[in-house]
């Protein structure tokens, strides 16, 4: 399974799947990440353009994340959450997303919810309009 999903990840500089399933794989499996997974997926989260099947990716990442707390330091976690809402060629909307992800990671794995309501600020001002973010 590594094989192919570092594959994938030398196939296609923008493909962001490859390095997720390989997180996920090592943290499902007690094998442990390697150095380079979480910087190279935050480069690319940061600076590559995203694709359709690329904005689920805030959910794609928080279910594991939530799934496996002890997978990913907290930094690590906030990380990947926050890099691609620091990519320009990413619609802010796919950025509020990813904050509003990190909120989340915050309460639910951290339980630091002045941390979440920091995040949920800053996801309001890519989206000032989204009423459930208000109310959150």
């Amino acid at each position: 399974m590594r094989y192919h999903l570092e594959q994938s990840i030398k196939a296609d500089p923008n493909f962001k799947l490859g390095h997720l399933g390989l997180i996920v794989w090592a943290c499902a499996s007690g094998r442990p990440l390697e150095t380079g997974w979480i910087t190279d997926y935050s480069h690319r989260l940061r600076h590559s353009p995203f694709a359709p099947a690329d904005l689920a990716l805030p959910d794609r990442i928080l279910k594991p994340l939530v799934s496996m707390p002890t997978c990913l330091s907290r930094q690590d976690a906030i990380e990947l959450l926050t890099a691609a809402a620091e990519n320009p060629k990413v619609d802010g909307s796919v950025r509020s997303e990813f904050l509003e992800a990190a909120a989340n990671y915050e309460l639910l794995v951290s339980h630091d919810p002045k941390a979440a309501r920091e995040f949920l600020s800053h996801a309001m001002r890519y989206t000032p309009q989204r009423e459930a973010l208000k109310k959150k």
